[in-house]
């Protein structure tokens, strides 16, 4: 019989245990279990928890299987589209190709029309030339006479003839054998002026016409006291070239500066004993500032030296008067002006009629020309 332990082994057994690390275990009795649960019951609820997630999982499988279905349908869907895609894009390149095609073909036909538009512009340009030579050619027997006073049911052809036969010195005869057609033209500065038209003359014979051009140019010629002009004839071409220098040639009028035309563009002008040839519109302008620009500085050296102090004997004239203001108006005075204001009419038209001053050179002086105006028409084609 055992004999019972005390309080202290007891203490001592169990700080053996707790060192030992062996913990203890709890019997496993009803009062551990719900009395309410039993095994059966936590099995059935174990199994209605597994059910219920059975049946979410096949939920979520279903709406996978949609999901799934529905992009199925999406990629085909986009495979349809990409396919078209790919037809539409290799149509698009067809055409383009197509296009480019074209274009280098259109590229090449309008090259070819570009060219055949430069044949026909040389070839416009050649036969314009070729009607201007042939205008010129036959106006070569003509002459314009200005300023003869026209009248009622006149008789222009014996005006003509009167104005000849004292010009040549030849019977009436003589000149009607000499010319041909005589008749009067209407004219833009006829009408602005108010002035007689002209008058054409052809003649049968271009050495008359150059005589009575040289005969005028030493003496003027006069009928029923005004004096008439006598212009030679250029084609309207040539005239439509010669416009567009209309502002240098009035500038070279007004200074006294010789000029003359050249054959195809142009004008060559001689300045201060030095020739210059003007070849387009940009050496006109280049040469008009030039001629105006010294123009202006002779001005002002001539003004500078009006205002300095004058003698008495070259301010007052005879008897105290002052010589300024000493003026004759007698008939024959009134009738010269009338005659200068006529002059200067016909020298400002002269720009659609101007006479070209035709000068002899040698054989070196003709080649130094050439090479003047060959040096000079390069500086314009630079500029």
């Amino acid at each position: 019989m055992s004999t019972p332990k005390g309080k202290g082994e007891k203490e001592k057994e169990k700080e053996m245990r707790e060192m030992k690390g062996i913990p203890r275990k709890n019997s496993m009795t009803e009062d551990t279990i719900p009395k309410e649960m039993s095994i059966k019951e936590m099995m059935k609820k174990i199994l209605a928890e597994l059910q219920t997630m059975q049946d979410k999982q096949d939920k979520m499988q279903e709406k996978q299987d949609a999901y799934q279905s529905v992009a199925q349908e999406q990629m085909a869907s986009l495979k349809e589209e990409l396919g078209a895609m790919k037809g539409n894009i290799a149509s698009i390149q067809k055409e383009l190709k197509e296009l480019k095609k074209e274009k280098q073909e259109l590229k090449k036909e309008q090259g070819e029309i570009a060219v055949k538009v430069k044949t026909m512009d040389l070839k416009s340009y050649r036969l314009e030339e070729r009607q201007e030579a042939i205008e010129a050619k036959n106006m070569e027997y003509q002459l314009r006479l200005r300023n003869i006073v026209e009248e009622t049911k006149e008789n222009i052809q014996e005006k003509v003839t009167e104005i000849l036969t004292e010009m040549l010195n030849w019977t009436e005869q003589e000149v009607i054998n000499h010319t041909d057609r005589i008749y009067r033209v209407n004219t833009i500065y006829a009408k602005k002026n108010r002035t007689a038209r002209d008058v054409i003359v052809n003649f049968t014979k271009k050495t008359v016409r150059d005589e009575v051009l040289r005969i005028n140019s030493n003496k003027n010629v006069f009928y029923k006291g005004k004096k008439v002009a006598i212009l030679r004839e250029y084609p309207k071409a040539t005239l439509n070239k010669r416009r567009k220098y209309n502002f240098l040639t009035e500038e070279l009028k007004k200074q006294n500066i010789r000029f003359r035309w050249e054959k195809g563009d142009g004008l060559m002008a001689t300045y201060k004993d030095q020739r210059y040839w003007i070849l387009n519109e940009e050496c006109a302008k280049d040469f008009y500032d030039k001629i105006k620009r010294e123009s202006e500085k002779g001005k002002g050296r001539r003004r500078q030296g009006r205002n300095s102090p004058k003698r008495q004997d070259d301010q007052d004239g005879p008897r105290g008067q002052t010589k300024w203001t000493t003026k004759i108006t007698t008939e024959e005075n009134i009738e010269g002006d009338r005659l200068k204001r006529s002059e200067e009419e016909i020298r400002h038209d002269k720009d659609e009629q101007t006479e070209e001053e035709e000068e002899e050179y040698g054989e070196s002086e003709r080649e130094e020309e050439e090479q003047e105006k060959d040096t000079q028409e390069e500086e314009c084609m630079e500029n």
